[in-house]
């Protein structure tokens, strides 16, 4: 499971706008939710193996998302997954750091081309077999 990149941009009217819109989530807001999940997937399927996937990067001059907010995110996540030591962790952050521009739909977007998403298909299919 993965949450982040929806909740780290900011919005004006519905629309992508960080200079004049409101972020989604703060950062507590963000670990209060988080929690609430953690708590929600053990309480409500606790044979599950569970394997958490920290946000992908921000690349600069995204619309609608600060460069470097997934770094504080994933920070955040992982100080409320300390919390939660059988879930794992799978760090899409630093696997796709370095291919950030390669796997890029487009300069400053957060989605990716067929190659990105392939690869890191690959990577989670690895992760989760590894914790199977």
């Amino acid at each position: 499971f993965n949450v982040g990149l929806h909740d780290l941009k900011y919005l004006r009217d519905n629309k992508l706008d960080k200079e004049n819109g409101k972020q989604v989530s703060s950062i507590d807001e963000f670990k209060v939710r988080l929690k609430e999940i953690c708590e929600y997937l053990k309480m409500n399927y606790p044979k599950a193996k569970l394997v958490f996937a920290t946000t992908t990067p921000v690349p600069a001059n995204a619309e609608g998302r600060y460069e470097g907010d997934s770094i504080k995110y994933n920070k955040a996540a992982l100080e409320v997954l300390a919390n939660y030591p059988d879930i794992a962790i799978n760090d899409l952050y630093s696997f796709t750091l370095p291919h950030l521009e390669a796997w890029a739909s487009a300069p400053g977007n957060v989605h990716y081309n067929e190659l990105g998403y392939t690869e890191q298909g690959k990577e989670v299919a690895r992760i989760i077999e590894e914790n199977l």
